[in-house]
């Protein structure tokens, strides 16, 4: 993980979307409870909308876990790069 802190974000993004899709298709108890759970409370949408979702929800779930490898492990540079304060944003904008 220490050696992805200094990879770009857009390919760190998009290995966090080729592991979504991974775990989607290769961990199917997870897949499974994810279905159900969009099922139960989103009965209105159809079965193509709650795949869709799901694979989402699989994706966001890989790049949040390849984000801690930057977070933890980048330089201040690089995280001053990458993060923002927003409220420092919000109240400069204000003025």
């Amino acid at each position: 993980m220490r050696s992805i802190a200094g990879w770009p974000l857009p390919l760190v993004r998009a290995i966090g979307v080729l592991l979504g899709g991974v775990l989607y298709w290769g961990v199917a108890s997870r897949r499974h409870v994810v279905m159900t759970n969009l099922r139960l409370c989103f009965p209105s949408w159809s079965l193509g909308q709650r795949q869709r979702v799901a694979k989402q929800v699989f994706v966001y779930f890989a790049q949040a876990w390849l984000d801690r490898a930057w977070l933890w492990h980048a330089s201040p540079e690089v995280l001053r790069q990458r993060l923002q304060d927003r409220k420092s944003t919000r109240l400069n904008s204000s003025h």
